[in-house]
């Protein structure tokens, strides 16, 4: 009676593997032929250094150092990055006879990927400066939450910054609400079998921000073998980041505004610059800047083949060059009035520049581009 019931059990054992097998071969049929794949990491160019380092707070940040990135095409050329030990990008000369500094934040483009530090828009603006001390926090990937908590951990230092400019691109929105989309890309352009952790805000019931720690990608097994497996995995991180993915643009509103608090707490002046945003959105957030006093710059540029640094997409020296000459003339009247020994490259105060931006304008004002 005994070997029956057991010849039994393994009947149904077999037989509930056979189905679960037939079950999830017939699924990996049906996502493969909707032109689904397995997940599949972005193999990057191993000569590239790694430059960014894991922070419990920040989910990354550089490293000090300098590295050498070699050429990105044929018609390139190498670049050398270079970070110092508060994870700021070099920007050139020390400070001259002024005691003021212009902290720069942002994602890559005001980190200067793919180029070389003199060709970043922060090392212009010190060349422009000379008196001021320019430090360029931009990182790579960081949206409005990340360039704000770094914000905050730079005006905690004294003295604080004389001005602190944010560097917004529109695609800062996913960034801020970190959406499974971003997760995922994130995880696949990580070095193989790791992940990278990115902290993000969220909307509580007052309208105010709620802030939470760095969060990864899900990883799950047999992702990298089986479409079913990668498609489920998705949909899992879709489903748990929905609501916060449809808060996207009112949190950046909100960040925006925060960013202006944590200045104004320190005595720092701040200011918004616009460097690629369409113009739905530039009107938005405009709007938004002017209806809260915020001062900001609008610089935005398209992001033509000729401001590209070719074969990886990155904003090249020509529309740095373009934007450094923008930002001065839209901050050079608030520094002087800031800092009187704020004086332009040529040793003279940049005249008239700044107005608009200190109404919380700027040339979204006059006309967009």
């Amino acid at each position: 009676m005994q070997s029956l019931r057991s010849r039994h059990l393994l009947f149904f054992a077999v037989t509930a593997a056979l189905a679960i097998g037939l079950v999830s071969a017939g699924a990996e049929i049906l996502v493969r032929a909707s032109g689904r794949e397995p997940w599949r990491p972005i193999f990057l160019d191993p000569a590239q250094p790694v430059i960014y380092q894991p922070d419990p707070v920040l989910g990354w940040r550089h490293k000090e150092g300098e590295y050498r990135f070699p050429a990105f095409s044929p018609l390139g050329k190498a670049v050398r990055m270079r970070f110092e030990a508060d994870a700021g990008r070099a920007t050139g000369a020390g400070p001259g006879p002024g005691s003021g500094t212009i902290a720069t934040f942002g994602c890559s483009f005001t980190e200067g990927f793919a180029i070389a530090d003199r060709e970043t828009y922060a090392w212009k603006l010190q060349e422009r400066f000379p008196s001021m001390r320019v430090r360029n926090y931009g990182h790579g990937g960081y949206g409005t939450y990340q360039s704000l908590l770094l914000l905050e951990r730079v005006l905690s230092q004294r003295p604080a910054p004389v001005m602190a400019l944010y560097g917004f691109y529109e695609g800062h929105e996913i960034r801020n609400v970190a959406t499974a989309d971003w997760l995922e890309m994130l995880s696949m352009m990580a070095r193989r079998h790791s992940t990278i952790s990115v902290p993000y805000a969220t909307l509580r019931e007052d309208g105010g921000i709620a802030r939470h720690p760095p969060e990864s990608y899900p990883l799950w097994p047999l992702r990298e073998r089986s479409a079913a497996v990668a498609f489920l995995q998705h949909g899992y991180a879709r489903a748990t980041a929905r609501r916060r993915t449809s808060q996207r643009a009112a949190v950046t509103e909100q960040l925006l505004l925060e960013m202006k608090s944590a200045c104004k707490a320190s005595g720092t002046d701040f200011v918004v610059v616009f460097l690629y945003m369409n113009d739905v959105n530039k009107a938005r957030y405009s709007e938004l800047l002017r209806e809260h006093e915020v001062a900001f710059a609008d610089c935005a540029q398209p992001l033509l083949p000729e401001f590209q640094v070719l074969a990886d997409g990155h904003p090249n020296e020509k529309l740095n060059t373009v934007w450094a000459g923008c930002i001065a003339a839209a901050i050079g009247g608030r520094l002087e009035r800031l800092d009187p020994a704020a004086l332009s490259a040529e040793g003279m105060p940049v005249p008239g520049a700044g107005a608009a931006a200190s109404r919380g304008g700027g040339r979204g004002k006059r006309g967009r581009r």
